[in-house]
C-alpha cells in the first residue's frame, strides 16, 4: 500500500525572493526495515543533502523557494504588468504573499518518491538507512551550482544522479554510480565497488575527479575535449590510446580518448567531461 504525504509550506517575502524554512522533518518508516531501501528524487532545482546513517527510516527535511517572475517588481511599486486597475493596484507598503508551494512524498515496498513542484526550488536535507539506493534527477538550468548542489555521504548501494546545473559531491559512498551534472563537476571517493556493475562520471561543463579502490578491476574510457586526463593507478593502455604504460600522469591521446584496463581489467568505467579536467584517483 502505497502512502501520500503532501508537504505545504507557506510563503512569505518581501520583495523579488521569498522562502521559509519546511514544516519540522518528516520521519517516513520503511515497509521492511531489515530491506535496503529506495530513495527517488524528481526536483527542479534546489541544495539536495544526503547523509546515511544507522535506522529504519528516511527522515526528510524540506524547504522551498519561490523564484521572482519578470512581471514582479519589489514591494513598493507598482506591478509591472500593466499597473493593474481599481484596488489592490498600488503595492506600497505591502507585503506580497506567496501560495502554497508542495512536496509531495509517499512510500511503498520500502521505496520513498520525494517530487518538488515544478518551477520551484526545494532544498532537501535527508537521512536514509547505509542500505539505500538512490535516483535523483534536477531538470533546472543556469550557471554553475545556482540550481543547488547535490551531496551525497556514506550510501551503499545504487546510485544514479543526473541534474543540469550544479555540482554533485559523493564522499564515502559503496556500490555502483551513474552521474552526470551537464554544467558542475563531479567529486567522488567510491570506498567499495559493485563487482561487475559499470559506472559512469561524466560532465560537460566541469572537472571529473574520482578516486576509486586501488583494487578495483576495471575497464576505463577517460576522455576530455578540452582538458587532460591524469591518474595515478598503474594502467594498462589498449589500442587506440596514447603510448605507454605506468604510474604517474598520464596525459590525453590523440583522439582526446584514452582506454585503459587497471588490474587486470574488468565491468566498464567511464570518466568524461569536455571542458575541464578528469583526475581518476587511487584510494586505499
Amino acid at each position: 500500500m502505497t502512502r501520500l504525504v503532501l508537504v505545504f509550506v507557506v510563503l512569505v517575502g518581501i520583495g523579488s525572493r521569498a522562502a521559509a524554512q519546511g514544516a519540522d522533518p518528516i520521519s517516513i518508516a520503511l515497509a521492511d526495515p531489515s530491506r535496503p531501501a529506495t530513495v527517488n528524487i524528481a526536483l527542479w532545482a534546489g541544495v539536495v543533502s544526503i547523509v546515511a546513517v544507522d535506522n529504519g527510516a528516511v527522515v526528510i527535511d524540506a524547504t522551498t523557494a519561490q523564484r521572482s517572475s519578470p512581471g514582479q517588481r519589489r514591494a513598493g511599486g507598482r506591478s509591472a504588468t500593466g499597473g493593474g486597475v481599481g484596488r489592490g493596484a498600488d503595492a506600497s507598503g505591502l507585503t506580497r504573499l506567496q501560495p502554497p508551494a508542495g512536496v509531495e512524498i509517499s512510500e511503498a515496498n520500502n521505496v520513498v518518491t520525494i517530487r518538488g513542484p515544478l518551477g520551484e526550488r526545494v532544498d532537501l536535507d535527508i537521512r536514509v538507512p547505509v542500505r539505500t539506493n538512490l535516483k535523483l534527477t534536477k531538470s533546472a538550468q543556469g550557471p554553475t551550482n545556482s540550481p543547488g548542489v547535490v551531496t551525497v555521504r556514506g550510501l551503499d548501494g545504487d546510485i544514479e544522479i543526473r541534474t543540469n546545473a550544479g555540482t554533485i559531491t559523493l564522499e564515502d559512498v559503496s556500490g555502483s554510480v551513474v552521474a552526470h551534472s551537464s554544467n558542475g563537476s563531479i567529486i567522488a571517493t567510491v570506498r567499495r565497488v559493485t563487482p561487475d556493475r559499470p559506472m559512469a562520471f561524466t560532465s560537460y561543463n566541469g572537472s571529473v575527479d574520482v578516486t576509486l579502490p586501488r583494487s578495483v578491476k576495471a575497464n576505463f574510457f577517460l576522455q576530455s575535449s578540452r582538458g587532460d586526463v591524469f591518474t595515478d593507478f598503474d594502467v594498462q593502455k589498449q589500442r587506440g590510446g596514447s603510448g605507454g604504460t605506468g604510474e604517474g600522469a598520464t596525459r590525453r591521446s590523440d583522439d582526446r580518448a584514452i582506454r585503459a584496463t587497471v588490474n587486470g581489467g574488468g565491468p566498464d568505467i567511464e570518466l568524461r567531461t569536455y571542458a575541464a579536467n578528469v583526475y581518476l584517483r587511487r584510494g586505499n
